[in-house]
């Protein structure tokens, strides 16, 4: 959370405290099932829950905060009933959690970027740097804010 912090004070974000611990299965169940509705409904509830609970601080463990987000963000009710009763999205996001295992991440999110693992809240800037190193197999070239000095004849 630090580095969120950091990046979020830098964005001019100001984070909600949390004086709880939420189970989020529900919100990534729910996120699994509105996959199928297309890849906008996804992302708005997908920004929906960050918000609602990095910003706002709201619990997104709680049912009835996330059938409210959902339907904010325009997701069908059947879409939500199904989210919590259909085995097939358990299904996938323990297919994805055992992925996560195999390949020993530990943390979310997680890059791979080439053959580099960035681990947690990652910078723009760190992003560029590896995908620039992974297609170039070199750091890029960061020129310094003072020119070179001149030379006098």
């Amino acid at each position: 959370m630090v580095g969120l912090k950091i990046m979020a004070e830098e964005e001019g974000i100001n984070l909600s405290k949390h004086d709880f611990t939420t189970n989020s299965q529900q919100a990534l169940l729910l996120a699994e099932a509105s996959k199928e509705a297309g890849h906008e409904l996804f992302y708005r509830l997908h920004n929906a829950l960050f918000q609602s609970f990095l910003i706002t601080g709201r619990n997104i463990g709680d049912e009835k905060v996330l059938r409210d987000i959902a339907n904010q963000v325009g997701v069908p009710g059947e879409i939500v009933a199904r989210a919590w009763t259909d085995p097939r999205y358990a299904r996938r996001l323990a297919t994805n959690q055992k992925a996560a295992r195999e390949m020993h991440l530990q943390g979310v999110p997680t890059y791979a970027v080439g053959s580099k693992i960035l681990i947690g809240t990652v910078s723009m800037e760190r992003l560029r740097e590896a995908a620039h190193t992974s297609v170039h197999g070199v750091r890029p070239f960061a020129p310094q804010n003072n020119p070179l000095p001149s030379s006098t004849l």
